[in-house]
């Protein structure tokens, strides 16, 4: 699918660790890979952490794919503020791949 430009987004209720683990052994992710981790508690740290990826995002895009992993508490948070949602989809969209993690269908 990755070689086809399809981008993938997996939801999973592993922990951040075991999500990245698993991602790289089934290819999704790689050891070359930008992968920008979103994990802070505060809808303002969320943010800080959007924008400062943001800023690598654009330094890296044309040497190296990247992918964001973001934790499900982090994504409670961006849902709830729409300029938080607004960053987090750029970033998101510009990734390769996108990892959210401890989430579960409610």
């Amino acid at each position: 699918m990755k070689d086809a430009g399809i981008k993938v987004w997996v939801l999973t209720g592993d922990k951040i660790e075991t999500a990245i683990n698993i991602g790289v052994s089934c290819k999704l992710l790689s050891p070359k890979m930008e992968i920008f981790i979103v994990d802070k508690r505060a809808t303002g740290e969320i943010r800080s952490q959007i924008l400062d990826y943001q800023k690598i995002q654009k330094l890296t895009d044309k040497a190296r794919d990247n992918a964001v992993v973001v934790a499900g508490d982090s994504l409670i948070k961006i849902v709830k503020n729409d300029t938080v949602k607004e960053d987090f989809l750029q970033l998101a969209l510009a990734a390769k791949v996108v990892i959210a993690c401890r989430v579960s269908p409610k």
